[in-house]
């Protein structure tokens, strides 16, 4: 490994052994090495790649500035939502969360509420993210003495969100409004309320999330049998009505074409959820 950068007395950056961009976190790492010149592994407490120098920069340039304090409870935070969620995320949020936090604590500090628009959906759409919000309300409390609102729980599900979606470009507050434009458009067309406990509407947010998911990062479904795909849409007319609007209102907002795989399985997934509302 090669040390390129000494962030400060806690964090350094450089190239792991195959070359990779790594960010490596530890109490006196980068003192140690500044001042004996020894890369102490033993004191690393984590370490995570950036997909490349200009990432690197970004990190360190936030991390010089502020309390290794903010650093840990970032990491912390990150850390939770990985053992707790079932996706990858991507590494990006240790640049986001980072920021978002000094940010949160410093509007705190000047008696700045920053209201979130949007909780109520992060809350009822995405629940998992929300809940590792609201744990880190209190890893937040505990390593810096700052209480922040439940309006910070939801942003912090954003950033997670976005993570989530594999997206560096801090789309998650879109993502989110997406979701919610997108269940609107099933409860017009078929002129009912979905039951958000019920487990017909976690199934179909799941199958959302995950679309969107595959929009994004250009994994749709492929290869499966046209036939099939058209008996589907042709079986369901009323679900593959609904799923054609969505798929036209996801090309307006993305740019970019559902393919009928992609739809056809939008169709089986609103006609089970309204099936079984």
């Amino acid at each position: 490994m090669e040390i390129t950068k000494i962030i400060n007395n806690n964090v350094v950056s450089g190239l792991d052994e195959s070359g990779r961009e790594t960010i490596w976190i530890g109490t006196g790492i980068g003192f140690h090495y500044k001042t004996e010149g020894v890369f102490d592994e033993s004191i690393i407490q984590k370490k995570f790649h950036l997909e490349d120098s200009e990432a690197v920069s970004k990190f360190a340039g936030i991390a010089a500035g502020i309390p290794y304090g903010y650093i840990q409870t970032a990491e912390e935070i990150i850390s939770i939502a990985h053992k707790k969620l079932r996706h990858r995320l991507d590494r990006s949020i240790h640049i986001g969360l980072t920021e978002h936090l000094c940010c949160a604590v410093e509007r705190k500090n000047q008696g700045i509420e920053l209201p979130n628009a949007l909780l109520w959906e992060i809350k009822n759409y995405y629940p998992e993210e929300y809940a590792v919000g609201i744990e880190a309300l209190s890893i937040i409390v505990e390593k810096l003495n700052i209480v922040l609102s439940e309006d910070e729980a939801g942003f912090i599900a954003i950033h997670i969100v976005n993570a989530e979606m594999g997206n560096f470009n801090s789309r998650g507050y879109d993502i989110v409004v997406m979701t919610k434009d997108i269940i609107n458009i099933i409860q017009y067309h078929f002129q009912k309320d979905l039951d958000h406990r019920s487990f017909a509407f976690e199934e179909l947010m799941v199958y959302i999330k995950h679309m969107l998911r595959r929009i994004i990062t250009n994994q749709m479904h492929h290869g499966e049998d046209e036939e099939i795909c058209a008996l589907i849409c042709t079986k369901f007319p009323a679900a593959y009505d609904c799923s054609a609007k969505i798929a036209k209102f996801i090309l307006q907002q993305m740019k970019v074409q559902p393919n009928m795989e992609e739809i056809a399985y939008m169709t089986l997934n609103i006609n089970r959820a309204m099936r079984d509302k």
